[in-house]
């Protein structure tokens, strides 16, 4: 961006290299026609009236007599419109269309101008013999505005980024902006008391309509070589949809607790020592709710069938009682039963065997459910 041809002033310098989104820009200058179709008036000094004045004292050169008869006007572009102007066109346009128009940037004219950032001093060329061809200045416009379009577009097809009329766009002037720019988008300096024109107009000579050039004015300047183009910033693409759910199912498992209690001969008390697994039997049934267990009693080979009966029920019992105290289970959850000798797990007839039939058991069952991704 800037003065690549080293032939301009010094608020054309330094060159910087810029990065701009995406975005729209008028193939045209708006028309006078255009204003009319938003605010109802046409302010603009080049209009038939004033065309046959012109015609009349003969200030046009190399037209005809009756030119202005059957020039259409309302394609000429609109000027004698102020920054302040043109934001009351936007403002009732964009109200109109449900669009967002607006200026561009000081950047995106140049980069638009210049044929999509090429080297051109002019819109559409770099040397000044085929300037004729692509602009309406000093030396071919008659000291007046003329039809849009009518002379060649630049590389990009767009008509008179090259006179006709100066072009307000959407940045403050400051002479040293460049120095300063910013890299991506930049949007101009914060503060400052004029805006920027690009283009140049019908009545500067070809310096003054280089696509570098830079011009300045007030908001509220009017002038009858001051006009201006649209742009459109592209929407950006809605953020991408979050991807849809895993597919889950729910798996069931069976879990499993077992207690195991050994008593000493002819005791039913519960020794200290089996504390820390009564407490992890405890902490599942906690866990699961809905568990219900039997503790079972037995007992080894000593006095008679009634008598390791009542023992062993009387062992069962002690377990369930120290579940619901010292644990907090609660009662319904849990039942007692003895069933004495009936059944051994080892032989009466040795020390050891006897041992570990003085037993309390008790099997928990429940069910775990875990959820996973659903397999493809």
């Amino acid at each position: 961006m800037g003065d690549v041809f080293d032939k301009g002033r010094e608020d054309e310098k330094p060159n910087k290299e810029i990065c701009l989104d995406d975005y729209y820009i008028g193939k045209y200058e708006v028309t006078q026609e255009q204003w009319i179709s938003i605010i109802g008036k046409n302010p603009s000094f080049f209009q038939k009236e004033e065309l046959r004045y012109l015609c009349g004292v003969r200030l046009c050169v190399g037209c005809r007599e009756d030119a202005c008869e059957t020039m259409e006007t309302l394609k000429f572009p609109v000027e004698n419109v102020s920054w302040d102007d043109v934001q009351e066109f936007l403002e009732k346009l964009n109200k109109k269309t449900g669009r967002q128009f607006r200026l561009p940037t000081e950047a995106e004219w140049e980069y638009a101008a210049r044929s999509g950032g090429k080297k051109e001093k002019w819109a559409g060329t770099h040397f000044e013999h085929e300037l004729d061809r692509y602009a309406w200045y000093r030396e071919t416009s008659n000291f007046r505005t003329n039809p849009v379009g009518t002379k060649e577009p630049n590389g990009l097809g767009l008509y008179d980024m090259t006179g006709n009329v100066w072009e307000w766009v959407n940045d403050i002037y400051d002479p040293d902006y460049y120095k300063f720019i910013e890299k991506h988008n930049p949007q101009g300096p914060k503060i400052g008391a004029t805006k920027v024109m690009r283009g140049g107009s019908w009545f500067e000579d070809p310096q003054m309509i280089r696509t570098s050039a830079r011009g300045s004015g007030f908001p509220f300047l009017r002038s009858t070589n001051i006009g201006f183009r649209l742009a459109h910033s592209i929407p950006k693409p809605p953020k991408p949809a979050p991807p849809p759910p895993v597919m889950e199912e729910t798996i069931l498992e069976k879990g499993r607790v077992t207690l195991n209690i050994q008593f000493d001969f002819d005791k039913w008390n519960v020794k200290p020592m089996y504390h820390n697994e009564l407490e992890e039997f405890a902490n599942v049934m906690k866990k699961h709710p809905e568990m219900k267990v039997t503790i079972e009693g037995h007992t080894c080979s000593i006095g008679g069938a009634k008598y390791n009966l009542g023992l062993s029920q009387k062992r069962a019992e002690s377990v369930r009682r120290y579940l619901i105290e010292k644990f907090g289970i609660e009662p319904e959850r849990l039942q007692a039963k003895g069933y004495g000798l009936t059944k051994p797990i080892a032989s009466n007839k040795t020390a050891e065997g006897r041992r570990k039939n003085r037993r309390i058991e008790a099997v928990a069952e429940y069910t775990i459910k875990k959820v996973v991704p659903k397999s493809k």
